[in-house]
């Protein structure tokens, strides 16, 4: 929307918008395909050109809730970004606890920053 609350429009769909400091990005997180299992760490401009995704992942549990491996890994909010609007921190949560991450937004690179915590 413009600065007076007017011209609103919905640039994409997903969850806890987090604005880069230099005010070029929106990160968030979307579920592809509506599933809840397929959530993936995305990027766009604030004019709604851009979007990429910068992290998804394929990982599968070694444990089942009686329908197959479950997810790990699936990136979730708090998203945080560097002062300098480089890289995105995020959680990613496993059966064996959560753990810190983060994502360089010009390679895709990403690194764990902290081990899981257990639960």
């Amino acid at each position: 929307m413009d600065v007076t609350g007017r011209d609103r429009r919905v640039l994409t769909r997903g969850i806890a918008p987090s604005w880069s400091p230099n005010g070029q990005w929106i990160a968030f997180v979307a579920s592809e395909r509506r599933r809840v299992d397929a959530r993936t760490l995305r990027v766009i401009h604030p004019d709604g050109t851009g979007e990429r995704v910068l992290f998804r992942t394929s990982e599968r549990g070694s444990y089942s809730r009686g329908w197959g491996p479950m997810p790990e890994g699936l990136p979730s909010a708090p998203l945080v970004w560097s002062p300098d609007s480089r890289w995105i921190a995020f959680t990613r949560a496993f059966d064996r606890g959560s753990s810190i991450w983060c994502v360089e937004l010009s390679s895709d690179q990403v690194a764990q920053i902290t081990a899981p915590a257990t639960p």
